[in-house]
């Protein structure tokens, strides 16, 4: 529906901090041109400054009421100045944000995605690319490459096995032959367990 005044943002906003490093004088400059003192919060060595008392601020010129040491811890966040980020902060991004089939494999970069980026539970099976394999089956058929695609009928398995894999006893496993074990390398079906090469 219609709706009056400026129409709303679509970007992450962040407030802007600058550091000022004191060298026993009361005047600095700012990176930012402000309005006014009450368009900046100043903290000296963690404390909140009092507008117009401890300090006055007009466009780039702040002020400050006592002289400000090298020792001093000051910072200044821009109330009136902020900032339009395209970056996502961390544990923001949810299931309904990412359009199904999305990830594809190419997207993923070795070791470019960890849990700090991912809110719990936000990558479901809908939103992975069927070509994107997850430890599953991999198929060949239709698509005419290896993938996981639900219209792909051939099963798809290596003919050498290099690396050690045991069948528990509780396991039904098969393959398509011939199969060669790499030397150096032990295939073991536990007793119960089932490996028929096809």
């Amino acid at each position: 529906m219609p709706f009056l005044g400026y129409t709303p943002d679509n970007t992450f906003h962040t407030l802007s901090k600058q550091t000022i490093t004191g060298d026993g004088g009361t005047s600095y400059t700012l990176t930012n041109p402000v309005v006014g003192s009450n368009d900046i919060e100043v903290f000296v060595n963690n404390v909140r400054q009092e507008p117009s008392v401890a300090y006055t601020a007009s466009d780039t010129t702040i002020a400050f009421t006592s002289a400000i040491q090298s020792s001093d811890d000051v910072y200044v966040i821009y109330q009136g100045k902020a900032i339009g980020l395209n970056t996502v902060p961390d544990n923001t991004i949810s299931a309904g944000k990412i359009v199904d089939g999305a990830i594809t494999q190419a997207k993923i970069a070795a070791g470019a995605i960890d849990t700090t980026e991912i809110v719990d539970g936000a990558v479901t099976q809908a939103k992975i690319d069927p070509n994107v394999s997850l430890g599953g089956g991999l198929f060949k058929g239709d698509n005419g490459t290896i993938g996981t695609q639900p219209d792909d009928i051939f099963r798809v398995n290596t003919q050498t096995l290099n690396a050690n894999v045991t069948i528990a006893n509780t396991e039904n496993a098969s393959a398509t032959g011939p199969v060669t074990v790499a030397n150096g390398v032990t295939l073991t079906v536990q007793s119960g367990g089932t490996l028929r090469i096809i």
